[in-house]
C-alpha cells in the first residue's frame, strides 16, 4: 500500500498530452506532489500552462494518459465510470470561476440536489443545506433564486454546495476570478475557516498572487513541470 504519511491527495508522476491529428501538444510532465488534511494549496501559473487540466485530472473529470492519483491512500485511476461517478458525488467538491447554479432552483434547493442524489430525503438534504447556508453566512437568502443574489453571494451559495456531501477532497478554478477584491479575499478567508474546521484538503486554482499567498503553500506550474514554495 502506498504510503502517503499524513496526507489525503498525492499525484504521482502524472503526464498527460492532447493529440490533434498528428500533433501532440504535452501540457503536464511527470508532475508529482502531496497534499494534507486540513491544508489551502495555491495553484498557480501562467494561462494555458495546464492547471485546469490538472485540476479535472485530479477531479476525474478527464482520464490520466499515465501516473496515478490517491485519495486517503486508495488509487482513484483508472476507475469504472461508475465508481467515478460515486467518488465524485461523495469524496469531491468542486467550485469554479463561474457559480453553475440552477437559475431555476434557490439557494437552499441548489444545494440540496447532490445530496438527494446520494438519497438522501428533501427535508433532510435541505436541513443540511440550511446548515450550510448558515455556515457560509447567507442564510437569509437561502430562499433567493441565484438572478436575485450578487456576484459573491452566487459563490458563496457555489461553495456551500461543493460541501453539501462532505467531501474530503474540494476543488476549486478560479473561485474568485469573477469577483471583486475585497469579496474575493472575504470568500477566501470564510473558507480557510471551514477548511480548518472541517480539516478538508482543498487545492485552489488561481491567477491572484493576493490570494496564492494566503494559502498554506503555493504550487507553480509552467512549462510542464511543478515547484512547490
Amino acid at each position: 500500500m502506498n504510503d502517503l504519511k499524513n496526507g489525503y491527495l498525492e499525484v504521482k508522476k502524472i503526464s498527460h498530452s492532447y493529440k490533434n491529428g498528428k500533433n501532440v501538444t504535452r501540457v503536464l510532465q511527470n508532475i508529482s506532489f502531496k497534499i494534507r488534511k486540513g491544508e489551502m494549496v495555491a495553484l498557480v501559473g501562467p494561462s494555458g500552462s495546464g492547471k485546469s487540466t490538472l485540476l479535472n485530472l485530479i477531479g476525474l473529470l478527464e482520464n490520466v494518459n499515465s501516473g496515478e492519483i490517491f485519495l486517503d491512500n486508495k488509487l482513484i485511476n483508472p476507475s469504472s465510470y461508475l465508481s467515478k461517478d460515486k467518488i465524485r458525488l461523495n469524496q469531491i467538491g468542486f467550485v469554479f470561476q463561474s457559480h453553475r447554479l440552477l437559475p431555476e432552483f434557490s439557494a437552499r434547493e441548489n444545494i440540496a440536489i447532490p445530496q438527494m442524489l446520494t438519497g438522501l430525503t428533501k427535508s433532510l438534504a435541505l436541513e443540511r443545506s440550511d446548515e450550510l447556508l448558515e455556515m457560509m453566512n447567507i442564510s437569509k437568502r437561502k430562499n433567493n433564486r441565484p438572478g436575485a443574489l450578487s456576484g459573491g453571494e452566487q459563490q458563496r451559495v457555489a461553495i456551500a454546495r461543493s460541501l453539501a456531501n462532505a467531501p474530503n477532497i474540494l476543488l476549486a478554478d478560479e473561485p474568485t476570478g469573477n469577483l471583486d477584491p475585497k469579496t474575493a479575499i472575504s470568500i477566501v478567508n470564510h473558507l480557510q475557516k471551514i477548511v480548518t474546521k472541517t480539516k478538508l484538503t482543498c487545492l485552489i486554482v488561481t491567477h491572484n498572487m493576493e490570494i496564492a499567498d494566503l494559502m498554506d503553500k503555493k504550487l507553480i506550474l509552467d512549462q510542464g513541470n511543478i515547484v512547490e514554495k
